[in-house]
Order: C-alpha cells, then sequence, then structure tokens
C-alpha cells in the first residue's frame, strides 16, 4: 500500500509542477496583455507605422494653416497656375475673387478664360475657404490603410510629434478595444493585431483562472497522500519555486527571436514573465513557511504530549506522618 502510495506522489507532483508551468504561462500573457503594458510595447511599432503612413512631418504647414486659418491660400489654377488668393478676396465669394485678379491678371482679359476659371474656383471654393477660418479638428486619409484620422487641432498646434504621438495611442487603442467578431483561433489566423487585444487578454485570463481551480485540486490530492500533512505545503512550496526558475529568464530568451523580423511584433506579449517569476518564487516561500511553521508545532505537540505522558507514569510517594501517642 505505501508503494502505491509513493507512485501517486510522485505522479500527482509532476502533474502539479506542469500545471504550475502552464498558470505561470497564462500570467504571463495575461499581465504581458493588460492595456498599460501593451501601449509601452506597442507604441515603438506603432509609431514607425505611423510615421511612415501618416507623413505628418512633409504636411505639417498644409495641416497647421488649416488649423489656424491662414491669411492666403494656394490654388493651382488651370488658366493662371500656382497662385496664392488672399482670404480679404476669397471671404467675399467667386465672383469677388474672378473680378480681383481680372483687373490684375492679363490672361482673365479673355472671357473664355474668365468662365474657366469662375468654373474650376466655383468647384473648390468650399474646399478653399475651409482653410481662411480657424479649425478644431482635421481629418486625414492614410496611405497605408485608407483609414481616416481625426487630429486635434489643439495637437497640431504642438508640433509633427505630439500629432504622431495622438495617433499612436488611438490606433492602440482601437487595435486593443476593436470588437473582433470571431473566435479566438479564427482570429488569429484572419487577423493577428487581434493577438494584441482585449479579447486575448480575456482568453487568456479565464485560461489562468481554470488553472487556479486546477492547481487546487492537485494541492488536494497532494495534501491527502503525504504522510505528515505538514509536508504537503513544503513540498507544494518546493514545487512552486522550482516552476518560477524558467520565468526568471523567458523575457530575454524571447527577447533573441526579437531579432527575427516575423516575431519581432509579438516578443512582448511575454514582457512580464518576470514579475510571474517573482511572484511565484515569494508565494513558494511563503507556503515553505506554513509547512515548517505547521511542523514545528506538530514537533511542539508531540513534545508536550511525551512529558505529560511522562509525568502521569511517574510514581508518586505518600508519606505518612506517624505521630507520637503522649501517654
Amino acid at each position: 500500500m505505501g508503494l502505491i502510495r509513493g507512485w501517486l506522489l510522485v505522479i500527482a507532483s509532476v502533474l502539479f509542477f506542469l500545471s504550475l508551468l502552464v498558470t505561470g504561462s497564462f500570467l504571463t500573457l495575461t499581465n504581458s496583455l493588460d492595456y498599460s503594458n501593451i501601449q509601452d510595447d506597442l507604441a515603438p511599432i506603432v509609431s514607425e507605422v505611423v510615421n511612415n503612413s501618416g507623413g505628418f512631418q512633409e504636411s505639417y504647414q498644409f495641416i497647421l494653416n488649416y488649423c489656424v486659418g491662414g491669411e492666403n491660400v494656394s490654388y493651382s489654377s488651370q488658366i493662371l497656375g500656382k497662385i496664392q488668393i488672399p482670404c480679404d478676396v476669397l471671404n467675399n465669394g467667386v465672383d469677388a475673387t474672378v473680378a480681383y485678379y481680372s483687373l490684375t491678371e492679363s490672361k482673365l482679359e479673355n472671357s473664355k478664360n474668365v468662365e474657366t476659371f469662375r468654373k474650376n474656383l466655383n468647384l473648390n471654393y468650399l474646399r478653399l475657404v475651409e482653410f481662411c477660418i480657424p479649425h478644431e479638428n482635421i481629418f486625414l486619409n492614410s496611405s497605408e490603410d485608407s483609414s481616416v484620422s481625426n487630429i486635434s487641432c489643439e495637437t497640431v498646434l504642438e508640433g509633427p510629434e505630439a500629432i504622431i504621438e495622438e495617433q499612436v495611442g488611438e490606433k492602440i487603442e482601437d487595435i486593443y478595444y476593436k470588437d473582433y467578431n470571431c473566435s479566438f483561433f479564427e482570429c488569429i489566423k484572419s487577423e493577428p493585431l487581434a493577438l494584441v487585444s482585449e479579447k486575448t487578454h480575456d482568453y487568456f485570463q479565464g485560461k489562468f483562472r481554470s488553472m487556479i481551480f486546477l492547481n487546487l485540486i492537485l494541492f488536494g490530492v497532494l495534501f491527502l497522500l503525504v504522510e505528515v500533512r505538514s509536508n504537503a505545503f513544503i513540498l507544494s512550496g518546493i514545487l512552486f519555486v522550482v516552476s518560477a526558475l524558467p520565468f526568471s529568464k523567458l523575457e530575454w530568451i524571447i527577447g533573441i527571436f526579437a531579432k527575427i523580423e516575423l516575431l519581432k511584433f509579438f516578443t512582448f506579449m511575454f514582457s512580464e514573465s518576470f514579475s510571474v517569476f517573482i511572484k511565484f518564487l515569494i508565494f513558494g516561500l511563503v507556503l515553505i513557511g506554513i509547512g515548517f511553521v505547521w511542523k514545528s508545532f506538530s514537533i511542539g505537540f508531540k513534545i508536550n504530549s511525551f512529558f505529560e505522558k511522562f509525568r502521569k507514569s511517574k510514581p508518586v510517594v505518600v508519606e505518612k506522618s506517624v505521630k507520637k501517642q503522649v501517654q
């Protein structure tokens, strides 16, 4: 019976160790995919994408003029070529603008040219006059994915870097909180960005909670199989400490794969591995401490019980006093 019990204890210990490794992995993924961590880790990658697609550095003056409202508006005319239209003139309407240039441009002496100029200006008038008045926001199309960016003009006034920073924050938020209408594995196949989303975070968090329940069951099995109950805590603590060791170097190991362009995007999913190592290590040491405290109390109770038995088995000598009778 003792041999069978011993083998069962070994099997349960191995299963508990493997279960702790899986639990640590799910906890690492859950913590790493928390939004606060994703913001920091994903920012450099998204910033590079925004820089390449947005062209904010090159078009900054154009964006700034739109936001603050300029004194002149640049316009490429079929008849006059590229001209700067004063906003004071443009705000008076198409006819006033045509009349203004008819007085100064010899090309508009021809009535046909005047009508062509008027027609083209009329088609673009609403767009042009927009650059003469201040705005709160500007909408820009991305050259990469045809998405539309809504940029605050308050941010525009702070410079191109501020625009990029705002766009990075918005894109990360869009990626993370996007409603991916698919199962976890379907999303991974069709939309790789789903790996760094709230959906994936919740998926691994659910798996982590399930593993906690399994670990409690395995601990209960260990508790029943050990001959001395306190050893269940000591053994479990040792397993926690040993299973924590791989997570102390996991981030470094994963970092090696960052050199591979295809895997660079996903390395930060394990950025919280060292914190998991610390948590497992502390929890393991606490369990070992509980086991030794329990063991010390058990030894104390046994010593006390031994002395109690010894005290009860000691013969009692009854002294009788002899009274001398004085006659």
